[in-house]
């Protein structure tokens, strides 16, 4: 399994594969055969995952996760004549999204995120995923100056995340948010232009080994808002649900987010607290206004109904106006006439 990672050198992120393996090899507390892996320890390794054992306590999304890759890898090994069978095939997994882990980043938090930044790039990283719903690390870190276009207010940066799926850039408004926090810093950048080798619009967290997401939660803390889970991720989520709510279509927001509707639904989408307020303050559904009478009045009531079908020119039509309802009713007697006159011959 290993080794079938070491081959994909297509992948960006092999390091969740590496994790798959792992913590299969904690489970199973010893190195073995690839044909001596049984259904049986694969469901064990999945429940394991799951539980609180040292080393497991994952969420049931990240331990299908997890399941998935090797499953993937052992469909690699049966290719190569390695397996005959797949241990994980049957193994049913939870891939559906925790929502007790989604969290909507209010404006005021946001102001304050932003006071708390300690530099402008990190300014700038933070709008980029907070008003432009850039994923990070990759598509922040893949923005030049050059990809900007100021002009016509949008910037068109490299998606890598979907390049497998044919689409490989976005092209993102250039919201007032972010086009005020990348004036400040091009303006950094041009006075302190000689320092600068790079045309990426974030230079100082560009090492591998720098960890945003750490970074961010002390970010977090200085700022003293909630460490929410996910971050960067519901950075995205609280940016489209609230371009959503202001009517954008979602035509333009699949395209600006980089994900379809079926996702979106699925992982970025949320319940709000304007959805409540706005559902008390509209219609209210099966309401009957009060001038509608919902039954008869007593005054209704204590009159004859009048069974004689109208004759033509005395319908609701107005005087003399033959409508369809006429029409319909003429036929309705006549057809009666009939039914009547069979019965008498009859």
């Amino acid at each position: 399994m290993e080794n079938y990672i070491e081959r994909r050198t297509d992948w960006k992120k092999p390091d969740n594969h590496r994790q798959a393996v792992n913590h299969l090899r904690t489970y199973l507390e010893r190195d073995v055969p690839l044909n001596s892996l049984t259904q049986g320890d694969c469901e064990g390794w999945h429940r394991w995952m799951q539980g609180n054992d040292p080393g497991s306590g994952l969420a049931p999304n990240t331990a299908g996760q997890n399941v998935k890759r090797c499953k993937q890898m052992f469909r690699d090994a049966i290719k190569h004549g390695l397996v005959k069978e797949n241990p994980f095939t049957d193994i049913k997994i939870d891939l559906s999204s925790n929502v007790k882990r989604n969290y909507l980043v209010s404006a005021e938090e946001t102001q304050e995120i932003l006071a708390a930044c300690p530099d402008q790039e990190w300014r700038v990283i933070f709008v980029l995923s907070r008003y432009g719903g850039l994923r990070i690390p990759s598509e922040v870190l893949a923005l030049t100056w050059s990809m900007i276009d100021w002009e016509n207010d949008r910037f068109t940066f490299p998606s890598c995340k979907t390049e497998r799926h044919g689409k490989i850039e976005r092209t993102v408004p250039l919201f007032p948010e972010i086009a005020a926090e990348l004036a400040c810093l091009k303006e950094q950048v041009e006075i302190a232009r000689g320092d600068r080798k790079s045309d990426h619009v974030i230079s100082s967290y560009r090492d591998t080994t720098a960890n945003l997401r750490k970074a961010y939660r002390r970010i977090l803390d200085d700022a003293g808002v909630v460490q929410y889970e996910k971050p960067f991720m519901n950075n995205r989520s609280t940016r489209r649900n609230e371009m959503d709510q202001s009517g954008v279509r979602c035509a333009a927001l699949d395209a600006w987010f980089g994900h379809d509707d079926t996702t979106a639904q699925k992982y970025y989408e949320q319940v709000t607290e304007h959805d409540y307020r706005s559902a008390i303050r509209g219609q209210s559904w099966g309401h009957v206004p009060e001038d509608t009478p919902t039954h008869r009045s007593d005054q209704d009531r204590s009159k004859p109904r009048n069974t004689v079908p109208e004759r033509p020119g005395e319908s609701r039509g107005g005087d003399g106006e033959y409508t369809w309802v006429d029409a319909f009713r003429t036929s309705l007697i006549s057809n009666i006439d009939s039914i009547q006159n069979s019965q008498i011959e009859s």
